[in-house]
């Protein structure tokens, strides 16, 4: 049977839509599907004016360490180009590239501020991260608009290097 990850919706955060000339990166989360064969993206856009042009699209996988180049150069446009509103990319494609690297082990982290009087911080905070088969570097957590305030329980995910079963990790800050 293949494997898909089914369709998963891209968020603008900041933008009600894409600008020409813009780069946007999404951070997403599917099933495990091996390795990629094709990729289909599109819009719901069926209006005149509602178009997209859509140079590339790079596809990373940290944790397979694998890295994907699918060029496009299409209109995604009902009345543009041929009409269509998505488009299937395939690696066999004659330009599109798969790049590997060490695969990186996903980590979640949870940091619960404590809810009593100046619990919270505006310092820069970091961590590293210790384990069987070395040490990471020290990570910025970053502080974004409301994390470690007071009484607030904040998840991070991010991707890291292989260090191996964890032994123990290092939070700090600045003190400013």
């Amino acid at each position: 049977k293949k494997k898909t990850t089914g369709r998963i919706p891209l968020d603008l955060e900041e933008k009600s839509k894409f600008e020409s000339a813009s780069v946007e990166s999404f951070a997403v989360e599917g099933v495990e599907v091996g390795d990629v064969k094709k990729i289909e993206f599109g819009h719901d856009g069926v209006l005149p004016g509602q178009g997209w042009f859509v140079k590339e699209v790079e596809l990373d996988v940290p944790t397979a360490g694998k890295h994907y180049y699918f060029p496009c150069k299409r209109w995604l446009a009902k009345d543009k180009d041929d009409g269509l509103i998505s488009r299937v990319l395939t690696l066999q494609d004659a330009e599109s590239t798969m790049l590997s690297y060490t695969p990186m082990v996903p980590y979640e982290v949870t940091v619960f501020t404590g809810d009593i009087s100046s619990g919270g911080t505006d310092s820069k905070i970091t961590m590293t991260v210790f384990g069987s088969g070395g040490t990471t570097q020290e990570i910025p957590l970053e502080k974004g608009e409301d994390r470690f305030e007071r009484g607030k329980v904040d998840m991070l995910k991010m991707e890291l290097d292989d260090v191996g079963e964890l032994k123990k990790i290092r939070v700090s800050h600045n003190g400013k």
